[in-house]
């Protein structure tokens, strides 16, 4: 079991590279990255309009006061990271479906598992197949394919740490 394990930490190959772009195709998610960018702009557009309100309060109102509207109105970057990849969670739920045959071929290709067998497969192994697979290559892949599709939107993605590497 132990070199299944270490065999299934790897880069993805260039066909898993194809699948994988196909994969993004299939979900759609040039678009979610446009809508999760717009979400990103959103949350900095109110902290930004709740920073400028909270300079006026300072002058009149308590320590206590300040600390009680900052917690209701401005969110700290954990909290967005936190709300953005929940909402990057629950994309994948929503849209896994859409590219179902193209996530088994690539799972298949990299677990040298058959499509029969993966369908049956545990979902706490299906999910670690899928957490060695991000934590070997999938990321930076993953980084490069977008970075194409969304015309160099990504690098603020990243620069946000919205997209660790």
């Amino acid at each position: 079991m132990e070199s299944e394990s270490n065999e299934l930490k790897r880069k993805l190959n260039v066909k898993e590279a194809f699948i994988l772009s196909r994969i993004l195709k299939e979900m759609n998610a040039k678009s979610y990255i446009e809508y999760l960018l717009r979400t990103m702009d959103k949350y900095k557009t109110s902290n930004n309009k709740a920073q400028a309100e909270l300079a006026r309060m300072e002058k009149n109102k308590s320590p206590d006061e300040i600390e009680k509207w900052k917690s209701e109105n401005i969110k700290s970057k954990e909290e967005i990271d936190n709300l953005l990849g929940i909402d990057m969670v629950a994309f994948v739920i929503e849209n896994i479906d859409l590219a179902k045959n193209s996530v088994y071929e690539l799972i298949s290709s990299y677990s040298n598992l058959n499509i029969n067998e993966i369908e049956t497969l545990d979902l706490d192994v299906f999910i670690g197949v899928l957490s060695d697979m991000f934590k070997s290559g999938l990321p930076e892949t993953v980084k490069k394919l977008l970075k194409k599709n969304a015309r160099g939107k990504l690098d603020f993605l990243a620069n946000q740490n919205v997209l660790k590497t």
